[in-house]
């Protein structure tokens, strides 16, 4: 088999872990695995960072989004070169795996398998943006390869189910929600973790600045509330994946910013992993999406969410939630829900509840299914 991914597939900083975690099952049933990066991280640097920012000075003005460097020519023309090359050197691989929805192998016979969460339209909808004249080669670039491809397979349920409305006559399915991108390996003792993030004051969110600052600046302020009250003084908040400049904190609140932490890095692997097991509870309010892979994985280390209720959410967990809460991005009701959470009798069940939910949703399934997938 043949991955290809936007990143490094064998490291766990593309994708949320999900290419590195399939991988490694992959190669531990002894199956044959090339990994292509279809990136040019120089490139992406430079655009992103620099040419992005300048087309963003003269286009928000406008109501128009540039894309990024995924979505531009110039990567489409390197990462065809690379799709070639590798096609051609290993012709009798089994399946191209895409993990992308903008490209598939228009070069042999391999068949090719995209697997992601959304295409770019719903990304644009999902965000507020309407697809502007810079989107629409890219978006006939994405239809193109999801027509082509053998299968076509979505993260999440909702998402198959308005693809396959968008695609009436391509085989989108969905085969299991995201499985728990898990790099720690083997649990600790269930009650022993338990016990200890009882016992600790750890508030955590997760979540990159452009998508959940909003979000992150509520629960500062929610802390900022319940930090005037005597019995909730030993609280404080850390964020994983914002640097403290980047958000509105008093000098005196205990809110501690790791920035981004890289999995792959063996220092950074295990503070990633001290918090999840520390944490009392996981926070994320922002309504529209709420970094779901980062909150099931915290679920899966026996951790209580406090979460807007965001569509796929919902859809996996339902209207009502028995391991946490669902909230709305307001400090004060965020407040409320941590006191709750810290105060209740039954912590120690919502922990357990919340491990319940996806402690079946593992990489060997979703390969299991995977594997039954492609077979001839």
């Amino acid at each position: 088999m043949i991955i290809f991914a936007n990143g490094d597939p064998r490291k766990a900083a593309t994708w949320s872990n999900v290419p590195c975690c399939i991988v490694r099952q992959l190669e531990q049933r002894d199956l044959r695995v090339h990994t292509v990066n279809l990136l040019c991280h120089t490139l992406q640097q430079g655009y992103d960072h620099v040419v992005r920012k300048v087309l963003r000075l003269f286009l928000l003005p406008f109501g128009i989004h540039p894309p990024y460097y995924v979505h531009t020519r110039l990567h489409r023309w390197c990462a065809e070169r690379k799709i070639r090359h590798a096609v051609r050197r290993f012709p009798d691989a089994r399946c191209c795996l895409f993990f992308s929805f903008l490209f598939y192998n228009r070069y042999n016979t391999i068949p090719s398998l995209l697997f992601g969460d959304w295409p770019i339209p719903f990304d644009l909808q999902r965000k507020g943006h309407r697809p502007s004249f810079l989107h629409r080669r890219v978006i006939r670039q994405e239809e193109e390869a999801i027509t082509h491809a053998r299968h076509v397979l979505s993260v999440f349920r909702l998402r198959a189910v308005e693809m396959q409305r968008a695609y009436p006559t391509v085989a989108v399915r969905f085969i299991g929600n995201l499985f728990v991108n898990n790099c720690y390996g083997t649990l600790p003792d269930a009650d022993a973790l338990i016990h200890r993030k009882q016992k600790s004051g750890i508030l955590l969110f997760i979540g990159k600045l452009d998508r959940y600052r909003y979000a992150a600046q509520q629960v500062v302020d929610a802390l900022a509330l319940l930090l005037s009250e005597e019995p909730w003084r030993t609280l404080q908040l850390h964020i994983i994946g914002m640097e403290h400049q980047s958000l509105t904190i008093p000098s005196a609140l205990p809110v501690v910013c790791h920035g981004y932490l890289n999995k792959d890095d063996r220092e950074e692997h295990a503070e990633y992993y001290r918090l999840l097991m520390d944490a009392r509870m996981i926070i994320n309010p922002s309504p529209c999406w709420a970094a779901y892979s980062s909150l099931v994985e915290a679920m899966y280390f026996y951790t209580p969410v406090i979460v807007s209720p965001f569509d796929a959410f919902t859809d996996a967990f339902g209207q009502t939630i028995d391991f946490g809460c669902y909230t709305t991005p307001d400090a004060r009701q965020i407040s409320d829900h941590i006191r709750y959470l810290c105060d209740t009798p039954n912590y120690p069940l919502l922990c357990k509840r919340a491990h319940h939910h996806v402690k079946d949703n593992t990489c060997t399934h979703f390969v299991d299914e995977l594997i039954h997938l492609i077979e001839p």
